[in-house]
């Protein structure tokens, strides 16, 4: 490995077609952690748009009417991407728990 001369002299960026073993260490349970806080701070965030501006006339009343449901619309859209996105990050870290398991069993086993 070659290392960068720069501000950052511990920043390795070339490995020059070497084999080089890393190791990747996943804390499953504060990862999972991480995912129900985020779950719960989802279920808390509402649109706080006051409701619609009735019987005035104003093009300004309107704007904001129209704005309150915009903005409604997308923090729906927005909580149903992140929930899709906490269920994929959970799906994948049980995924990896999964290979890290039959990995340990195939090294045991030898």
């Amino acid at each position: 490995m070659r290392k960068e001369n720069s501000r950052n002299t511990n920043r390795y960026i070339k490995c020059q077609g070497r084999s080089v073993n890393m190791e990747i260490k996943v804390e499953y349970s504060s990862v999972e952690s991480q995912i129900s806080n985020v779950k719960g701070s989802l279920q808390g965030l509402k649109a706080k748009s006051e409701g619609s501006i009735e019987g005035n006339v104003l093009d300004t009343a309107d704007k904001l009417n129209e704005l309150a449901s915009k903005l409604d619309t997308i923090l729906a859209s927005y909580k149903s991407v992140l929930e899709k996105n906490l269920e994929s990050t959970r799906q994948a870290v049980e995924s990896m728990r999964e290979a890290d398991a039959t990995i340990a069993g195939g090294m045991q086993r030898k």
